[in-house]
C-alpha cells in the first residue's frame, strides 16, 4: 500500500469531487442546452488550437526546429486558422466535422461491402462485414442527410459520458472523504 499516495488524496478529497460535480454539470448542460453545449465544446478546441498555434510561432521565431521551419510553420498557421474559425463559427466548425465524419462512414462502408463479396468464396458468414458495412454506411448517410441532428446525438453521448464520470468521481471523493477520516 501507498501510504503517501493515499495520504495525498485524503486531503485533496475534494478536489475529485469538484472533478465530479463539474462533470455532472456538463453532463447535463449536455441534455439540457445542446446547441451551447457543442459550442462551449469547439470553442474549447478552438482555444486549444489558438495556443498550439502561438506556441508554435515562438519555438519558429525562437532558433531552429527539428522539423522544419515551413513545418512548423504551416502548423502555426493552420492551429490559428482553425483556432480563429473554431471561436467565430463554432457551430460551422461542428457541422463540418459531422459531414466528414458522415463521408468516412459511408467511405468505410461501402469498402466494407465490396470486402465481404471479395471475402466470400475465402471464408464462411462473410455476411457479417457485409452487415457491418452496410450499418457503417446507413450511420453516415444518417450524418449527412441530417448534420444537425447528428450533433445533439453526438453531444447527448458525450452528456452520457460527462454524467457517467461525474457521478464516479463523485463516489470515489465521498469514499476517500471517508478513509481520510479513519485515518485522522
Amino acid at each position: 500500500m501507498n501510504a503517501p499516495l493515499i495520504a495525498h488524496f485524503a486531503r485533496h478529497w475534494w478536489v475529485l469531487l469538484v472533478y465530479g460535480l463539474i462533470g455532472l454539470g456538463f453532463g447535463i448542460a449536455c441534455f439540457v442546452a445542446p446547441a451551447a453545449s457543442v459550442v462551449a465544446l469547439v470553442w474549447s478546441f478552438g482555444l486549444m488550437a489558438l495556443l498550439e498555434g502561438a506556441l508554435s510561432a515562438v519555438a519558429l521565431l525562437s532558433g531552429p526546429s527539428a522539423l522544419g521551419k515551413g513545418w512548423l510553420a504551416l502548423y502555426a498557421l493552420a492551429s490559428l486558422a482553425f483556432g480563429a474559425l473554431a471561436l467565430v463559427r463554432p457551430l460551422a466548425i461542428a457541422d463540418a466535422l459531422i459531414l466528414l465524419l458522415g463521408l468516412w462512414l459511408v467511405v468505410g462502408g461501402v469498402l466494407r461491402v465490396f470486402w465481404s463479396v471479395a471475402l466470400r468464396k475465402a471464408i464462411d458468414h462473410e455476411w457479417f462485414l457485409a452487415l457491418s458495412g452496410l450499418l457503417v454506411l446507413a450511420l453516415g448517410a444518417l450524418l449527412l442527410l441530417y448534420p444537425r441532428v447528428a450533433l445533439v446525438g453526438v453531444v447527448w453521448w458525450i452528456g452520457l459520458g460527462a454524467l457517467v464520470f461525474g457521478l464516479l468521481q463523485v463516489f470515489v471523493a465521498l469514499r476517500v472523504r471517508r478513509l481520510s477520516r479513519l485515518r485522522v
